[in-house]
């Protein structure tokens, strides 16, 4: 099975590193502004959906487990 993170984070990618765990970096184009009244704990539950989701789009097969964070 192949893992992608969902994120052009360094920080992310060093901390799988640091783990020893293999991945592709695919880094999904989404607007991550809050929206109006959005709430904290939603904004980065929709930011990680949507990232994760806009990265499943971009990589082919079904051996993939997507990461958004």
């Amino acid at each position: 099975m192949r893992l992608v993170l969902a994120s052009s984070s360094s920080r992310r990618a060093d901390l799988l590193r640091a783990a020893d765990i293999a991945f592709e970096a695919v880094p999904p184009a989404i607007d991550e502004r809050t929206r109006p009244d959005e709430l904290p704990e939603h904004y980065v539950l929709r930011l990680a959906s949507e990232k994760s989701a806009a990265a499943q789009l971009s990589v082919a097969g079904n051996d993939v487990l997507v990461l958004g964070a």
